[in-house]
C-alpha cells in the first residue's frame, strides 16, 4: 500500500516477518516521546504489574537479590 500524499515512499504491511522489527520502532518512538515524569510514571506501572504475578517466595527472592534493605523494618 503505498502513500498517496508521498509517492516515494511505500507501507511496510505487518505480518510474521516485519512484526517484530515494527514493534521494536513503535516502542522506540512512544518512548522518545515522553518525557521524563511520563517515562518514570510508565516504568513504575510496568515493574508493579509484572510483580504482582510473583509468587510471595519469587518476589522474597528477587527483592533479596536486590533491594534487600526493603524487607527489614527497624525496632523502636
Amino acid at each position: 500500500m503505498n502513500d498517496l500524499n508521498n509517492p516515494d515512499t511505500i507501507s511496510i504491511p505487518v505480518n510474521d516477518s516485519t512484526r517484530e522489527g515494527l514493534i521494536s520502532k513503535y516502542a522506540q518512538a512512544i518512548v522518545e516521546d515522553m518525557d521524563m515524569k511520563c517515562l518514570m510514571q510508565m516504568a513504575l506501572e510496568t515493574i508493579t504489574s509484572n510483580l504482582t504475578s510473583y509468587t510471595n517466595e519469587e518476589l522474597e527472592t528477587e527483592m533479596l537479590e536486590t533491594y534487600d534493605h526493603l524487607l527489614e523494618e527497624k525496632v523502636k
